[in-house]
């Protein structure tokens, strides 16, 4: 199953690459929709991360956001996570390993190693998010809602707006790397 899986995105047709890459992002989405039920994570939370302390005490039902936190920093950003990860080992073009013992992280092209940063600097983006976000709702619930946290919301949107650039720019590079490719790369699979 894996080597087909690698040679769909190592084809050398462009349509097959384009079709793996489609049907990946497909099962992306799938997958988090699954990491949304396995966390129950409420409804308009996501929404909620990015709102400041007039609006959350307002619309939001604080103890219920704030428990949603755990699990959104323990099960669904490290199933969106794994997946990704998975994905970028995948999609990975074949290439010798160079040095000692062929070490993985050597394997790696440029492009490859931007991709994984921005994937994990999203998720770590959204770990921070997350736990700024509780942070907030903490204070709002010690202090029935009084005590300023503008500066802690503010941040937390600084983060989201972090994550989803981050995690934006990954699908841009995973599209780049799975599509474009380097010749190079191509050449070293011999395609």
């Amino acid at each position: 199953m894996v080597a087909r899986i690698r040679r769909g995105f190592r084809s050398r047709r462009f349509g097959v690459r384009a079709a793996w890459l489609g049907g990946t992002l497909a099962v992306g989405v799938g997958v988090v929709v699954l990491a949304g039920v396995l966390s129950h994570l409420p409804n308009g939370y996501d929404k909620a991360q990015s709102k400041n302390a007039d609006w959350l005490n307002r619309h939001g039902h604080l103890p219920t956001l704030k428990a949603a936190t755990l699990r959104d920093i323990f099960v669904f950003v490290p199933i969106y996570l794994l997946f990704g990860l998975a994905v970028i080992h995948l999609a990975r073009p074949a290439r010798p390993g160079r040095g000692p013992g062929g070490r993985w992280w050597r394997r790696f092209s440029v492009p490859q190693w931007a991709l994984l940063g921005a994937l994990v600097g999203g998720g770590v983006a959204d770990w921070a998010e997350t736990g700024l976000f509780r942070m907030s709702l903490t204070r709002l619930i010690a202090s029935s809602g009084t005590r300023d946290v503008t500066t802690l919301t503010t941040v937390t949107a600084r983060f989201t707006f972090l994550k989803w650039t981050l995690l934006g720019l990954s699908l841009v590079l995973l599209s780049v790397n799975v599509l474009g490719g380097l010749p190079r790369d191509r050449e070293i699979a011999g395609q």
